[in-house]
């Protein structure tokens, strides 16, 4: 069961020598909350011209043109099915997890307001 789930492109500007300190405090402070994940094989940075150009002209964030990479946080628990005996949603477990990936997502979100995703 899905308990919460953000995400960010993350901007191949911030891999600029004089940017990356603060990627990487940004990612220290999220990590501190909880478990973030960069998926490198999603933004098209880099990307050549065709992939770029098809790519924008499709229903994706306009974000993911620029970005090297999908910042992704999330979480979630045990299956749940509402009326079946120890399968119950652990809603209170849900709550405290999506304040936690909201807290982990904030320095994400400080750094790149406009994320996106």
């Amino acid at each position: 069961m899905l308990h919460a789930y953000q995400s960010a492109w993350i901007p191949k500007d911030l891999m600029r020598p004089e940017r990356q300190v603060s990627l990487v405090d940004a990612l220290i402070s999220a990590a501190n909350e909880w478990s973030v994940t960069l998926h490198t094989n999603k933004g098209l940075a880099g990307g050549s011209d065709y992939a770029l150009s098809s790519t924008a002209e499709t229903a994706m964030s306009p974000e993911v043109l620029d970005a090297f990479a999908l910042l992704i946080c999330a979480a979630d628990g045990p299956p749940a099915w509402p009326g079946t005996p120890g399968h119950q949603p652990d809603v209170e477990q849900g709550r405290i997890q999506a304040a936690a990936v909201s807290r982990a997502m904030a320095p994400i979100r400080a750094l790149v307001p406009n994320a996106g995703a």
